[in-house]
């Protein structure tokens, strides 16, 4: 399972070239760069915690279109889904040659609960909003995240999300909400697998 997730995130990160979180369209026209993904930068972000292994923060996303698909089923089932919608996910993009500016996303518009089926949209992000067959338009808005990194896989982040959700610290002063917002890094491990081993998470800061 591994591998054949692995394996789709290469496809999504050759379409994507870059890391999405970087400025590549300086210097360049408009009309022929992607707009970033994610980006923030117009100042340092806020570390809210930091240790040897994680780090969180606030950061300010721009508005993203993701194309793809929303599934009901529980958290852990996460990985079976990817391998299943990212082929379509694909096709429809290059079917509507639609510019893709990321690697996908995983949406969790509900809060993630083990006992019972979470509703769950997985996602590319592209240039432009537009229609496919068979697939659905999510835009992310723009705004203030709390940006959490560290060590995690598709569908075994539950404890994270939630101590997240239940967070109390003196310098956040916000609550993290809904849609909480999932990206992973391929990496390879001693046998040179490509494995998913590094999350982003991304949480709405509200009041």
């Amino acid at each position: 399972m591994r591998k054949t997730i692995g394996i789709l995130l290469s496809v999504c990160l050759f379409w994507a070239c870059n890391s999405p979180s970087e400025d590549q369209s300086k210097g360049k026209d408009s009309s022929q760069t992607a707009k970033p993904a994610d980006t923030v930068n117009t100042q340092q972000p806020e570390v809210v915690q930091a240790d040897e292994h994680t780090l969180t923060d606030k950061i300010a996303l721009q508005s993203m279109h993701l194309l793809g698909k929303e599934v009901q089923c529980r958290y852990a089932e996460t990985p079976e889904r990817l391998k299943e919608l990212l082929p379509g996910i694909m096709q429809a993009i290059s079917d509507s040659k639609a510019v893709i500016t990321g690697s996908y996303h995983i949406v969790l518009t509900e809060t993630p609960d083990a006992s019972k089926p979470t509703r769950i949209f997985i996602g590319i992000p592209i240039q432009k909003p537009l229609k496919a067959n068979g697939m659905n338009l999510y835009t992310i808005p723009a705004g203030k995240y709390l940006r959490r990194q560290c060590a995690a896989e598709p569908g075994k982040s539950l404890s994270v999300h939630q101590g997240m959700m239940t967070m109390s610290n003196g310098k956040l002063k916000q609550k993290a909400g809904l849609p909480i917002i999932e990206k992973y890094a391929e990496t390879r491990n001693d046998e040179m697998t490509s494995v998913i081993s590094k999350a982003t998470f991304y949480y709405t800061l509200t009041q």
